[in-house]
Formats: structure tokens, C-alpha cells, sequence
């Protein structure tokens, strides 16, 4: 049994973020409920309570106690009976090599969040989410590495992504990318026509090609296969 009250204090504050917290409906009636300090060293305790309290976001003291102690039976034991995917991520997450680059991969931006306010060093380079728009951005919040290789990659992905990137980078950085790829997406190849090329090159055509014929070196500097675009209308 536990007293509202002392919800509130710093040892037992950490289950305010959890379902069980957020539905109490009489705050004058203590808790029955298995509870701990977020100071514990009971690992398979601090599981417990996390499972009972539907705990939503983590103490830094569970997570670096979890990492050090790979409680790999009691968390698969959680999985099993509950089917949660969180807890099939902290499985999963037992095994790589860097945690953080894993919860981008499983697009667990709300865990990855939590490693990063629980001081976890989070060192990658922000390419790793190319795909996902709302983890290339947490990343770039907090000073992950931006480089040309994400320029490259970007111009492959969804348009909003691919925006998002040009923002960032310098307009000449984007000029001396633009090269012949039919990969490249139509919306992006509009995009880059519209906004990207400098006024030194000239839209051609030959042969049911359309290129971009730069007037300052004389070489072709991005051909554009999708012919079935008027144009005109970037000329």
C-alpha cells in the first residue's frame, strides 16, 4: 500500500507516468499496489511494477540498472503474457551494440527521447532516419551530425523529408549534388527545378531527354527522364 502523497516525492514520482496513475480517480485513498523506489536494485521488482503501473516513461536509475543486469527472462516472460511491443523492443535492444541507433531503427522515438533526458549519450549521425521524418528532426534538435551523405540520401525520399533536408543545408551544397539519377522521384526532380537550380543552367531537351545544360562549365549537370512534365514552365 502506498499513500498518494508520497507519489509525490522524488523516489516515487517516476509512477506518475504511467496508466495506472493517469485513471485514479479518488487521490484521497492510498494505492494497493506493488510499488518501489526508482533507487531499487531489484530489477525483476522494478519490472513488476512497471507491468502492474503500465508505466509510460522510464527513471534513468531502471534504465542503466536494466542494460547493466540483461534481465533477458523476466522481460521475455512480460512479453509473453502481455504481448506489448515495448517490451519485444527491450528484448530485442538486449542485443545491439548501440542502443539508441536500435530505437531509430524501430522508430521508438518516445524511448529514444527517454534515453536522451536520462543523460544516455545518443552519438549518430542523422542519415540513420533518413525514412522517418519525426526522428531526422529529434536528432537534429539535439546536435546529431548532419553531413553530405544525408544530402545524397534525401534527395531518394519523400518530398517533405527531402525539404526538410534542403532547409537545413546551404543552396550551394545542393547545387553540387545535382547529378544524372532517374532514381530520383518525380515530385523531387520538380522540386529541384523549381527551387534548386541556379539561374546558370538551361532546361533542354534532345530525344525525349530533358537535362540541365550548365552555360558556365558546358556539361550536363542532372538529366531528368520524366519527360511527361511540361517543361516550359521552369524555363
Amino acid at each position: 500500500m502506498i499513500s498518494i502523497k508520497r507519489l509525490n516525492t522524488n523516489k516515487f514520482s517516476w509512477l506518475q507516468n504511467s496508466h495506472f496513475y493517469k485513471n485514479i480517480d479518488n487521490f484521497d485513498e492510498p494505492v494497493y499496489l506493488e510499488y518501489c523506489s526508482k533507487y531499487t536494485k531489484d530489477i525483476k521488482k522494478y519490472l513488476r511494477v512497471i507491468n502492474l503501473w503500465g508505466v509510460t516513461y522510464f527513471p534513468k536509475e531502471f534504465i542503466y540498472l536494466f542494460y547493466k543486469t540483461k534481465p533477458l527472462k523476466e522481460i521475455s516472460e512480460l512479453f509473453d503474457s502481455t504481448g506489448d511491443p515495448l517490451y519485444d523492443f527491450l528484448i530485442e535492444s538486449l542485443f545491439s551494440d548501440d542502443i539508441s541507433y536500435w530505437a531509430v531503427k524501430k522508430n521508438q522515438l518516445h524511448f529514444l527521447e527517454n534515453l536522451y533526458e536520462c543523460g544516455w549519450e545518443i552519438k549518430l549521425n542523422c542519415d540513420v532516419a533518413i525514412d522517418n521524418l519525426v526522428i531526422l528532426k529529434f536528432l537534429h534538435k539535439i546536435g546529431c551530425k548532419f553531413d553530405e551523405e544525408l544530402l545524397n540520401k534525401s534527395m531518394y525520399q519523400d518530398i517533405e523529408i527531402f525539404k526538410y533536408v534542403h532547409e537545413i543545408f546551404d543552396r550551394k551544397k545542393f547545387e553540387s549534388m545535382l547529378i544524372y539519377d532517374p532514381l530520383i522521384p518525380d515530385e523531387n526532380q520538380i522540386y529541384i527545378k523549381k527551387h534548386l537550380v541556379p539561374d546558370k543552367f538551361l532546361l533542354c531537351s534532345f530525344d525525349g531527354v530533358s537535362f540541365f545544360y550548365d552555360c558556365s562549365t558546358f556539361k550536363i549537370r542532372m538529366c531528368l527522364i520524366d519527360t511527361a512534365i511540361n517543361t516550359s514552365q521552369f524555363i
